[in-house]
């Protein structure tokens, strides 16, 4: 008869659980799961059949094994819903190593084998299954991001930085990548009538126009940029992945810029919903003011130098990185 080793059980728990936590497929289970208040990236997964539903054991961050029916949508293959939650009574010897993890107090060690295992078994092969074979857009910050073991997912086709390790609360300073926004120029003498026909206004100069899921930046009279909705029939050039966009979040966000820049950031002289252009550390700005964050753009050439300098210049404020979920979960609140 053969004996299964905990050496071969343990390998098996760990190659389930990455699956789990890291491939794009199981982001709408993670999403479903934080909203019972559990963290995915602390879940162990023990086993996983497809049937009318996908039926997954689960060991939680306090020992607790669960069954779980996850609902897909059938065109996306997304989990969007739970059918079925039913605390399992039964264990065996995978659930009692599982529990012993868990339980540990510390799953460092764990959770590398864990992430090493997706890196060399799933990374380079890994897409959503309405994605495989098309082309997937990838910001110039991804790798960054992937060295810094966050969370990637998918956002309109682009490969982004969904959620940070110990993501930050939300009193704190922090940053987060917005490269997969699209963005859109309007160029040339009909520049004002083009933004009159997007905003209902000739958005005035230094201004952001915010609505409709964009934000309009007026540079100049004869130059706008689009950040969001594409606009309709105007003449606008898509350059979508020629800019990085980072969005500077905090109470200390003024004072962390102050220390890279001579731009003058002061309200009075630079109002909500007011943009202007200026260097950091020699890499040309497009800033943007909102009433809870700064919006910033640059050449995505820069993208790697511009965030260091904005982490660096952070630090001593506590500035953390963070995922887009961060961001979406902060409006969902307000």
């Amino acid at each position: 008869m053969l004996t299964i080793t905990d050496e071969e059980r343990m390998q098996d728990i760990i190659a389930q659980t990455a699956e789990f936590r890291f491939r794009i497929c199981w982001q709408g289970a993670h999403a479903l799961l934080r909203g019972r208040g559990i963290d995915p990236l602390r879940v162990l997964r023990l086993s996983c059949d497809q049937g009318d539903d996908v039926n997954t054991d689960l060991v939680l961050p306090d020992g607790v094994l669960v069954n779980v029916d996850f609902k897909e949508n059938p065109k996306t293959r997304e989990f969007v819903s739970i059918s079925e939650w039913r605390m399992a009574n039964w264990s065996d010897r995978d659930v009692e190593l599982a529990r012993q993890i868990v339980g540990s107090g510390d799953t460092t060690e764990f959770d590398q084998k864990v992430q090493r295992y997706f890196d060399q078994n799933w990374r380079d092969q890994d897409a959503p299954l309405t994605c495989i074979g098309l082309r997937i857009a990838r910001g110039p910050l991804l790798d960054l991001h992937r060295r810094s073991s966050a969370t990637i997912g998918m956002k309109d086709g682009w490969e982004v930085a969904v959620r940070y390790p110990h993501q930050p609360d939300r009193t704190g300073n922090v940053l987060v990548d917005l490269s997969h926004v699209p963005t859109f120029e309007i160029n040339g003498p009909n520049t004002g009538s083009a933004l009159t026909s997007i905003c209902g206004v000739d958005v005035p100069l230094r201004k952001i126009h915010s609505g409709d899921g964009r934000h309009v930046y007026r540079l100049t009279p004869g130059r706008a940029i689009v950040f969001g909705n594409s606009p309709s029939n105007v003449g606008a050039i898509d350059v979508t992945g020629g800019w990085t966009s980072l969005a500077l979040i905090g109470p200390d966000a003024e004072r962390i810029l102050n220390k890279v820049t001579a731009v003058d950031l002061r309200e009075r002289t630079w109002p909500v919903q007011a943009c202007c252009q200026g260097p950091i550390f020699g890499v040309n700005t497009l800033f943007g003011r909102f009433t809870d964050r700064f919006e910033l753009h640059v050449c995505s050439d820069s993208a790697e130098f511009f965030w260091d300098v904005l982490m660096d210049a952070g630090a001593e404020f506590g500035l953390r990185p963070a995922g887009i979920e961060w961001m979406s979960e902060a409006s969902s609140q307000k």
